[in-house]
């Protein structure tokens, strides 16, 4: 008997149009009618998962932030490892001599090594979802350079 079903969701669930399919939300929803624990896990931050999870009437447990954070269905959070600022700074600092845009997201902070272009198409991500001014507010402080 399958007792939980856990999905990733970009490039999984969802298509090339970026939306989950009538066959995926069906099935999805068959399988919870059964007892079945369906849960999304995401490299996604809370919010934007279960945006895109509401669109679709799907209530479901989120592993999130790449499994650092635990939420229920409810979008509360019931387990958290976060990365503290000190190791995700190091970790910057080591990747950024290979010069490859990343983010680390370390408790509820982003840091990032994105150049601008990344950044802005980000920050219309989040803005798309209503949560632009959280954004900004929680990256302008960390996209200084202070991982030198």
């Amino acid at each position: 008997m399958i007792r939980l079903i856990a999905s990733d969701l970009d490039g999984t669930l969802l298509g090339g149009d970026h939306a989950l399919s009538e066959r995926t939300i069906k099935a999805i929803k068959a399988a919870q009618d059964k007892g079945v624990n369906f849960t999304l896990s995401t490299g996604r931050m809370v919010d934007s998962a279960r945006a895109e999870m509401k669109k679709y009437g799907i209530s479901c447990n989120y592993l999130c932030n790449s499994g650092a954070q635990i939420f229920d269905h409810e979008g509360k959070l019931r387990r958290d490892l976060p990365m503290d600022k000190k190791t995700a700074l190091w970790v910057m600092k080591m990747l950024g001599k290979y010069h490859v845009p990343m983010d680390i997201q370390a408790g509820d902070h982003l840091y990032t090594k994105s150049n601008i272009f990344q950044f802005l198409v980000k920050a219309f991500y989040f803005s798309r979802r209503g949560n632009l001014l959280k954004f900004l507010r929680r990256n302008l402080n960390y996209y200084k350079s202070d991982y030198k």
